[in-house]
């Protein structure tokens, strides 16, 4: 529930809790009944800062702030874990494995296109047997 601001012109300023539907521009003092004005102000803005406790894995430096855990990280040349980067780092390895698939195919193919016929039909065989072996198990 919003909390909201109004001017009394008998009382001065004074907070009031109201549901949104129940929102006005100018409501009674709760003291005084007198109209009073709604005072536009600023949010109230709060930062909690995380709760950190530990020692420091390159010097062992107790760290019991945020304030120090950012210095610690910047003197290690650290940075901010965001869980966004360990879908980049997925997307990088993916994207390896299939750089690394393709040039195995490209090479496979070059040195079957370099071998002699009869090379050819000896590697088709082995591959042959080997599926049968591998249906076997």
């Amino acid at each position: 529930m919003p909390i909201y601001e109004y001017q009394c012109p008998k009382c001065g300023v004074f907070d009031k809790f109201l549901k949104l539907e129940k929102h006005a521009s100018v409501i009674e003092c709760p003291v005084c009944a007198r109209y009073s004005t709604q005072v536009i102000t600023a949010p109230l803005i709060v930062h909690v800062q995380p709760d950190c406790h530990y020692q420091s894995p390159i010097d062992g430096r107790p760290i019991t702030n945020h304030k120090e855990r950012i210095e610690d990280m910047a003197r290690s040349g650290c940075i901010e874990y965001d869980p966004e980067m360990r879908k980049d780092a997925d997307r990088r390895v993916k994207e390896a494995e299939t750089a690394l698939d393709r040039d195995i195919d490209t090479s496979v193919e070059r040195e079957i296109s370099n071998m002699s016929g009869a090379e050819v039909e000896m590697l088709g065989k082995a591959l042959a047997t080997s599926d049968l072996d591998t249906a076997r198990l």
